[in-house]
């Protein structure tokens, strides 16, 4: 009988878990958002006048915010 070898790191089978999927689905979302809103806008704020593209903005201001729920909801 011949001896089977094993490997040391065994093979995992790729498997789809919800965050997988999820990620399957909000990579293509976000490039195509990305893709859609190219056009430079103007932001005024007080004195400071800044040109960015609009998806560029999108994306601070949702980081802003998340910051700011992140914040809020740790002193509860």
């Amino acid at each position: 009988m011949a001896k089977q070898t094993r490997s040391a790191a065994p093979q995992r089978a790729f498997r789809v878990t919800p965050r997988r999927a999820l990620a399957a689905v909000l990579v293509p979302l976000a490039a195509l958002f990305v893709l859609q809103n190219r056009n430079s806008t103007s932001i005024d704020l007080f004195w400071i006048s800044l040109q960015a593209p609009l998806w560029l903005v999108l994306v601070i201001i949702f980081a802003v915010g998340w910051v700011a729920g992140f914040l809020f909801a740790r002193g509860r």
